[in-house]
């Protein structure tokens, strides 16, 4: 291994719907029990990178509140 990148280490967090532009989104997948629907939905059947990193989205449409 390189020594440049010995000490360095990986962190993974779990992305939910909440935590992006999605969160009220009319297209969205129900993410609740299902973690992998986050990164697809009605529009896309994978997100952008962009929406994904916390950025904005060309097809959201904010849903109706119930």
């Amino acid at each position: 291994m390189n020594d440049k990148f010995k000490n360095d280490k990986l962190k993974f967090e779990l992305i939910r719907n909440a935590d992006l532009v999605c969160t009220d989104c009319l297209y969205k997948y129900d993410d609740t029990n299902m973690p992998c629907n986050v990164s697809k939905c009605e529009m896309y059947e994978e997100k952008p990178s962009t929406v994904i990193d916390g950025g904005n989205c060309d097809l959201y449409d904010k849903g109706v509140s119930e």
